[in-house]
């Protein structure tokens, strides 16, 4: 989240807490053996709102999920 764009107002405060969140979400995934795909770094949340993702970040996002989906899944079955 970024405070910026049509819902700055709205969200005063929640770019630092958002930003905090990764660490506490990627701890308790450890805890449970559960994977966690930090793409804060990359996929920036859009200027016109702060919240919602470009269709750019929505293509990082899958650049980031593309391989650990492949990896999780059977290769497709030939035809």
């Amino acid at each position: 989240i970024d405070e910026t764009g049509l819902l700055a107002e709205i969200f005063t405060g929640a770019a630092a807490k958002s930003r905090s969140l990764a660490a506490r979400v990627a701890d308790t995934a450890a805890a449970h053996g559960a994977r966690f795909l930090d793409t804060g770094p990359d996929v920036i949340a859009s200027p016109v709102d702060g919240l919602h993702l470009t269709a750019e970040a929505h293509g990082v996002l899958a650049g980031h999920l593309t391989p650990i989906v492949a990896e999780i899944l059977p290769p497709p079955k030939e035809t």
